[in-house]
């Protein structure tokens, strides 16, 4: 099983980030990325990268050139309140 159809990123062009290929043995369900950009993911996987990992795992974020994902907006306010 090709574990791009399990799990992939996406680059800021919306195409596949070729350099990000977790090796899972089952389906991804959720996902969430954490404040210094570690992804969790949770599913029916039992192994991730070889390593037995039941249902939930940490992904580090590898990629030299990405920043820091910030899934909250950036607010910026000018003037007086």
């Amino acid at each position: 099983m090709e574990s791009a159809h399990l799990l992939a990123r996406l680059n800021p062009d919306g195409s596949v980030d070729a350099s990000f290929h977790p090796q899972l043995d089952l389906w991804v369900i959720a996902l969430a990325v954490q404040a210094d950009g570690k992804i969790v993911i949770g599913g029916y996987f039992t192994l991730v990268n070889g390593a037995i990992r039941r249902s939930i795992a940490r992904l580090n974020a590898t990629a030299a050139w990405m920043p820091p994902f910030s899934p909250r907006p950036a607010w910026t306010r000018g003037g007086t309140s």
